[in-house]
């Protein structure tokens, strides 16, 4: 089992963030920073990371930062710096598809302005801070892991379908900025493995609106989903320019 003590998940107040806060936990990681956005507290956040607050209060600390703005991402860095001299397992969660007023873009005259940019700023933007705050955390002679939560329509090598603009261009960006990331940390931080992940279709409120006629076969917890990338981190080979695979383990093209 790949070894870590210290771990930092943003976006933990998500079906996915909070799941890997609770296998990390579980899999014997000592301290477990959580970032959270919820205007209403830890009270807005789903049960699970209220529950797993309650049940490790030694081994998680949340706080409650916007990732997609660099004061805040200062700020979380700082707290974390307070705690820990080293991160091992860092993995970013956050991420956009849709709100109230657009979906996904299924032709060029659906594209709003509005929703293409935040599509950049809420799916690229944050691991580009992250990496960019705890590079020098993450500067140790421990192995370690850079990773984000990316989707496999971000690969333009295996794009068939079209559409979807705005979350296809901005997966598309995130996964330029690990390979960038994956060159950097091999200079600076030579022990971090660094991963785009495409977790599959997974039941949380990102997918809900589009996963309602899908076979249940198709649609994943997110406790399977999570375990499997966690087996995958584990097992992939560290690539100096980073790597983007699949919850099942297999390389997707970027």
């Amino acid at each position: 089992m790949y070894r870590f003590e210290n771990a930092l998940i943003n976006g933990a107040s998500g079906g996915l963030g909070s799941q890997f806060a609770e296998e990390l936990l579980k899999r014997g990681a000592g301290k477990v920073f959580v970032t959270y956005r919820s205007d209403a507290g830890l009270g807005g956040c789903n049960g699970r990371l209220e529950a797993l607050i309650q049940n490790y209060p030694d081994r998680i600390f949340p706080v409650k930062a916007d990732s997609t703005k660099e004061d805040e991402m200062i700020e979380i860095a700082r707290v974390v710096s307070e705690e820990v001299s080293e991160i091992h397992y860092l993995v970013n969660c956050v991420g956009y598809l849709h709100n109230s007023d657009h979906g996904p873009e299924k032709s060029l005259r659906k594209i709003n302005e509005e929703q293409f940019i935040e599509a950049v700023r809420v799916n690229a933007l944050p691991t580009v801070l992250l990496a960019k705050h705890f590079m020098k955390l993450m500067r140790h002679k421990k192995e370690a892991v850079f990773a984000a939560i990316s989707a496999r329509v971000g690969s333009i090598e295996d794009n068939r379908a079209g559409g979807w603009y705005s979350y296809r261009g901005s997966k598309a960006m995130l996964n330029m900025m690990l390979s960038n990331i994956a060159i950097e940390f091999n200079r600076g931080c030579p022990n971090v493995k660094v991963l785009a992940l495409h977790p599959g279709t997974v039941d949380t409120n990102l997918s809900s609106p589009f996963s309602k006629n899908m076979n249940p076969d198709h649609l994943f917890t997110p406790e399977y989903s999570v375990k499997s990338m966690m087996d995958v981190i584990e097992s992939v080979d560290k690539n100096p320019l980073g790597a983007f695979y699949a919850w099942d383990g297999e390389k997707i093209p970027w």
